[in-house]
């Protein structure tokens, strides 16, 4: 999860090794698969930039790698202002880690948490001038994850299945359950 939100700022390219190393502009990186490539192995990204112009030297890139891969090298940006390379953390501006932008990168990219997407308008829930146990209660009941009894029981927790008035096991009645603070 951390090499997924990692990459490279190129300075010179000289400590930035060509394959398997997230430095094109993309967040992707070069497999080593192929002859080419296995030759690529020890050699660093500096190769490909000509240093005192700090651009690509396209012909290189051109001769070395397909041609989906050299868009993608090429597309790179190259800043003079950059001197060292410097491994930095995409999903933030400054390209620090924080555990905060690793959850979020986690939840949106490496779970699947499709099932977990309703369509719905659920900003507007939380905007309600009301006092959140109620903003809670019908986000809940929106969501349809409000504990009832039927609920439960289907997901295998032991709990009565009859009426709460009248005790009837025929009937059919949600019933809540609430916690008190």
């Amino acid at each position: 999860m951390v090499r997924q939100g990692a990459g490279w700022k190129i300075g010179t390219g000289f400590n930035i090794p060509i394959i398997s190393e997230p430095w094109i502009g993309s967040g992707s990186s070069i497999s080593s698969i192929g002859d080419v490539m296995l030759a690529l192995q020890p050699c660093f990204v500096g190769y490909l930039i000509d240093q005192e112009e700090k651009v690509w030297n396209e012909s290189l890139v051109h001769q070395l790698f397909p041609v989906e891969t050299t868009q993608n090298i090429l597309n790179t940006p190259l800043y003079h202002q950059v001197q060292m390379d410097r491994l930095i953390w995409k999903a933030e501006k400054n390209g620090n880690y924080s555990v905060r932008s690793a959850y979020r990168i986690c939840i949106e990219e490496v779970i699947n948490n499709d099932h977990l997407r309703k369509p719905g308008y659920w900003s507007g829930i939380w905007r309600l001038k009301v006092p959140p146990k109620v903003k809670s209660l019908v986000w809940r009941i929106c969501r349809d994850c409000f504990p009832t009894r039927v609920k439960l029981r289907s997901r295998g927790v032991n709990c009565p299945s009859e009426c709460v008035r009248c005790e009837d096991p025929t009937k059919i009645v949600i019933t809540f359950s609430f916690i008190a603070h």
